[in-house]
C-alpha cells in the first residue's frame, strides 16, 4: 500500500476549544448555584440530593459544592487525623495514634495534585492548596 492516503488510517482529532467548553460548563455551574441558592428552588445536580453516608436524607445546604477546595480539606482533615492532632470519631475526644508514613502519603497525594493542576486553579485556590500544604509540612516535622 503506498497510497499516502488511505481512508483507513486513524484520524486525529484535535479539540482546540476545550477552554471554551470548560468556560461554559463553569458559567452552567455558577448559574445552577445561584438557582440553588433562591428560596423554594430545587437543587439541579444529583450529588447534592444525598449525603456522605449515602441515606439520602441530607437537605440540599448540607453538603459542600464540589470542587477543589473540598478536595484540599478531606485530605487535610485526613492528614491531621494520621498526624495526631484531629479526633477520628467526632463523638469521642480520643485522638488516634499518629500514622506518620500514611500523613507522608497523604501530603505527598496533595503536593501532586498541586503539581498536576498548576495553572488551572484560581488564585484562592492556590493559595489554600500552599497553605494546607506548608501547615501539613510543619505538623509533620513536629510530631513524633
Amino acid at each position: 500500500m503506498s497510497d499516502s492516503t488511505d481512508s483507513s488510517a486513524p484520524k486525529i482529532i484535535v479539540d482546540s476549544d476545550w477552554k471554551e467548553q470548560v468556560a461554559k460548563e463553569k458559567e452552567m455551574a455558577a448559574k445552577q448555584e445561584a438557582a440553588a441558592a433562591e428560596p423554594g428552588t430545587a437543587p439541579s445536580s444529583p450529588s447534592t440530593s444525598a449525603n456522605a453516608s449515602g441515606d439520602g436524607n441530607a437537605e440540599p445546604g448540607d453538603l459542600p459544592p464540589p470542587g477543589l477546595e473540598h478536595v484540599v480539606s478531606v485530605f487535610f482533615t485526613q492528614a491531621l487525623m494520621f498526624l495526631g492532632q484531629m479526633p477520628s470519631d467526632e463523638n469521642s475526644d480520643q485522638m488516634p495514634p499518629v500514622n506518620k508514613p500514611m500523613a507522608k502519603h497523604v501530603i505527598d497525594t496533595l503536593e501532586v495534585l498541586d503539581e498536576k493542576t498548576k495553572g488551572n486553579t484560581t488564585d484562592d485556590e492556590s493559595k489554600m492548596l500552599q497553605n494546607v500544604l506548608h501547615a501539613l509540612r510543619m505538623a509533620y516535622v513536629n510530631t513524633r
